[in-house]
């Protein structure tokens, strides 16, 4: 029964889920969220990952720089998924 709500909990709001900063390059990094289509996160997903940058290189005691955004909206159908994704690279603060 406990398998059963948490199933439908899951179809019901929406998940959402991200790897992590990862990096692709020479201080060039890029995070990335994805959620079921539908979901009430969707709305914030951007935003999200923007924030997850942000905080990576406060962590490092820098600033961030996006380099490129891209947001993917496919049809509404079941078990599609909505992403964003941020390459950044995080500059000294006086750099900028």
């Amino acid at each position: 029964m406990r398998w059963f709500a948490l199933i439908a909990c899951f179809f019901l709001f929406g998940c959402t889920a991200t790897a992590g900063v990862v990096a692709s390059g020479h201080n060039v990094f890029k995070v990335s969220r994805q959620v079921s289509t539908g979901s009430s996160a969707a709305t914030t997903l951007k935003a999200d990952a923007l924030r997850d940058a942000r905080t990576y290189c406060l962590e490092h005691g820098k600033t961030l720089k996006v380099i490129h955004t891209s947001e993917t909206r496919p049809a509404y159908l079941f078990g599609a998924f909505q992403r964003a994704d941020i390459r950044f690279t995080c500059v000294d603060t006086a750099g900028q």
